[in-house]
């Protein structure tokens, strides 16, 4: 018996609510703190939704971004890229496919993995029947910029297949979903620069009885494809994850099923990193989660069960399974709770984990929340990302119920609060790595209350955790006057 935990992050860190349970021991660094905010409504990121968000190291993909191509308007994602010198994430540019045409909806799920970006496209042409495609970006370091590099459509789908649903990336390997019954694995030869569809991938079942995608996920070694195995006539079903290898030919097989008759919908969603795996599930009748973590076992290759992820509380479940809320890098993992706060509207949160390694298990370090609670914040931690201590956060800008539909945003975050120049906020647009008369400017010109706690620049005192006290007066004109100079 198998399971896996899940996790996701979130929240500006001078909005933060730090929440202390008794039985939770802080690991340290246990701050977590605010970097960049971006929402719609701005020049390049106009009615962004935050629905599919990754980060690999200093660049980052959100989809939704709304942009005009040769005069038609446009879902497709942008790429961020965070300054090295001051630390800021700012945006870069905006993916679209060559072979892009009107009604495409391009970027609908993202996935990147150090200098490589994968984004599908729910319809590649614009009149039925519609098929899926997936278009692969690489970054070309002499160009600094990303560059389309394959398109890729399965010779084993049907008709109807969009590829819009679960997606995955790591090294030469990029998995994605085919009509949510079964995946196909694309991998990348570097002798020939290419990349060519190897297996389908169709989970196991017995006669009669169907297979319904929940997520799925890869480190490059493994794959994980979870699912539900049901009969309708019987009634009968089992929570299921299928793990594939490779053998010492290349090929794919599977060599483990991970199921538990105790609970529901395991692997409802997932990520996986260098042999750690964390999924959700629901144990019970009252739809919340719980987050189970998985260890691949060399000595006997297997992958075996380390328990669950300490969480304060149990996150809801999402009616939206197909996204990614949950995201591992290493020793941190991030568990999105988007309806924490059913009082007032599907406002979320975020639970932070950190593995640590004297005590080889996981503990609970900080619960943010976002204290914004406009629209723009609705379902707060719908996606996640998390790579070298670095987060971004995704809000869909919808609530649950509603039939409005408001920019989303996302936020990326820092868990080393003491590595941030806090005091270079100026320019606005692009921080320079200074500590000067612009920033004191930019100081003065914000003073007071500020009118958006949630992207209030110059709010840097007290220097946290959390950032910030939702207001710009003389303890940040101190802390600019201190920082003076080249940020270290």
């Amino acid at each position: 018996m198998l399971y896996s935990s899940s996790l996701s992050f979130s929240r500006s860190c001078s909005m933060a609510v730090l929440v202390a349970l008794g039985g939770f021991t802080a690991v340290s660094p246990a701050q977590v703190c605010v970097q960049d905010v971006f929402s719609g409504n701005t020049a390049e990121n106009d009615f962004l939704k935050g629905f599919s968000v990754d980060i690999s190291g200093d660049f980052a993909v959100a989809m939704g971004v709304v942009h005009s191509v040769f005069g038609i308007s446009v879902v497709c994602p942008s790429v961020y890229r965070r300054a090295p010198d001051t630390g800021h994430w700012r945006f870069m540019q905006a993916l679209v496919p060559k072979e892009f045409q009107g009604g495409d909806a391009t970027g609908l799920q993202v996935a990147m993995d150090e200098d490589l970006i994968v984004v599908s496209s729910r319809r590649w042409n614009s009149t039925e029947p519609y098929t899926g495609a997936l278009t692969v970006f690489r970054l070309d370091h002499f160009l600094g910029s990303w560059v389309q590099e394959a398109s890729l459509v399965t010779t084993h789908g049907v008709v109807g297949d969009e590829f819009d649903t679960r997606l995955a990336v790591s090294g030469n390997v990029i998995v994605a979903d085919l009509d949510a019954q079964s995946c196909v694995v694309f991998q990348h030869d570097p002798a020939t620069g290419t990349w060519s569809e190897v297996v389908v991938l169709d989970p196991p079942r017995p006669p009669g009885y169907n297979f319904r995608a929940y997520s799925l996920a890869t480190d490059g070694r493994t794959i994980l494809f979870a699912g539900l195995v049901e009969n309708y006539v019987l009634g009968n079903h089992c929570s299921c994850v299928f793990a594939y290898e490779r053998d010492q030919s290349g090929q794919w097989g599977m060599v483990q099923t991970i199921s538990s008759g105790e609970i529901d919908d395991l692997g409802l969603t997932m990520d996986m990193d260098r042999g750690v795996a964390i999924m959700a599930s629901v144990p019970g009748p009252n739809l919340t989660l719980r987050y189970d973590v998985f260890r691949r076992d060399d000595d006997i290759g297997i992958w075996v069960s380390e328990g669950l992820l300490p969480l304060p509380s149990a996150p809801l479940a999402s009616p939206h399974w197909i996204t990614r809320w949950v995201a591992v890098d290493g020793d941190i993992a991030v568990v999105g709770d988007r309806q924490l706060d059913q009082s007032t509207s599907s406002q979320g949160a975020a639970h932070v984990c950190r593995f640590d390694r004297d005590t080889r298990s996981w503990r609970f370090v900080q619960t943010l929340v976002a204290s914004d609670k406009s629209p723009a914040e609705s379902d707060f931690g719908f996606s996640t990302g998390v790579s070298n201590g670095r987060l971004v956060v995704g809000s869909v800008g919808f609530g649950l119920g509603s039939s409005a539909v408001t920019p989303g945003v996302i936020h990326f975050f820092e868990t080393d609060c003491q590595s941030l120049c806090l005091p270079d906020i100026a320019p606005l647009s692009n921080p320079n790595g200074e500590v000067n008369v612009d920033d004191l400017l930019a100081v003065i010109t914000a003073w007071g209350v500020c009118p958006n706690p949630a992207n209030c620049p110059a709010d840097i005192a007290p220097a946290g955790p959390p950032v910030g006290n939702d207001v710009v007066n003389v303890h940040d004109l101190l802390a600019v006057i201190n920082g003076w100079g080249m940020c270290p």
